[in-house]
């Protein structure tokens, strides 16, 4: 009889203990670190081989473990562990950029390229920051009918407070508009939410430290395939904030050009670019020994120090 961990719960060991993720019902179950070796002898041992070399003296101790991981749901008991081939973990996505964080005032530069560039690079997901009045509009209109048709599949919009621009027209541009996801307008006189439309007396800046939560954990097949092999706070990101400078993230005081006189496309596909991308959350101090370095969001810079890398938590 052989004990079968069901492929989706994968094994991320730390310094003090070990956690099973279950990235099929997005749940955390913690093990000691020497129950690890274990779980990997089962894959190519049985239960009754297992006890005896390693248990002889004790075999209720594995026993209880197995039926623990049993009654959670982790696995079970099989006749053949051949049956049951391991999942791929590798990471795959067809295009160069997935994300961006896209700030614009429709005036210090002009978004339209940067949003034909970042089709071309492949981007799904787009973070639009903006600075709107109602003279712009239509421009502004112009610009989400281009993200309609091109490859982005969604779209979040910051919207800075302009007393020009009613309730309703902002609501009307959500409604249009069948990828937005939502509509934040910050700075509001009053607290309101409509539908998918909120207005918030937040400034931009007290929002983003509300979504820098470091204890959010992400419990997502494609992206623990993604933390296994690359930086997930860096790689396949860009960000271009308000006067056209390119960087990785929108937080990173670095940038690699601006798009008022560089190719957006030719710098993202530069190493200087590209650096931290394959810095993996084993390689970063303060995370490198947590069982949960594969499903922490950190939504902070890292910096390289004396060949080793830690994270700018940016006074937080």
């Amino acid at each position: 009889m052989y004990f079968f961990l069901y492929s989706h719960n994968v094994i991320v060991s730390g310094k003090d203990k070990a956690a099973i993720y279950d990235l099929q019902h997005v749940r955390i179950m913690y093990i000691p670190n020497a129950f690890v070796s274990v779980l990997e002898k089962l894959q190519i041992m049985s239960v009754e081989q297992l006890k005896d070399l390693f248990f002889q003296n004790n075999q209720d101790i594995l026993d209880q473990y197995l039926v623990k991981l049993t009654e959670n749901k982790m696995g079970r008991y099989v006749q053949d562990i051949e049956c049951f081939p391991k999942l791929d973990f590798s990471y795959h996505f067809p295009g160069t950029i997935h994300s961006a964080v896209v700030e614009t005032d429709l005036e210090k530069y002009d978004p339209f390229p940067v949003i034909d560039d970042l089709d071309r690079l492949g981007c799904r997901h787009l973070e639009l920051r903006v600075k709107i009045s109602s003279k712009q509009l239509n421009r502004f209109n112009m610009l989400l009918n281009v993200l309609e048709e091109n490859i982005t599949q969604s779209l979040d919009i910051f919207w800075e407070f302009d007393a020009s621009v009613t309730e309703k027209e902002v609501e009307t541009i959500y409604n249009i508009f069948q990828k937005i996801n939502s509509i934040v307008v910050h700075g509001a006189s009053e607290e309101k939410k409509m539908t998918a439309v909120m207005f918030r007396k937040a400034s931009l800046k007290e929002l983003e430290k509300e979504g820098m939560n470091t204890d959010k954990h992400i419990l997502d097949m494609k992206y623990y395939c993604e933390s296994l092999a690359y930086n997930t706070t860096y790689h396949q990101k860009v960000a271009i904030d308000y006067l056209g400078d390119i960087k990785n993230i929108i937080f990173d005081k670095n940038s690699y050009g601006n798009v008022n006189h560089d190719n957006l496309i030719n710098v993202v596909n530069t190493d200087e670019f590209q650096k931290f991308w394959e810095i993996t959350a084993d390689q970063i101090e303060e995370i490198k020994d947590s069982p949960l370095r594969h499903a922490i969001y950190n939504p902070f810079p890292i910096y390289e120090k004396n060949g080793k890398y830690y994270i700018n938590y940016l006074n937080q």
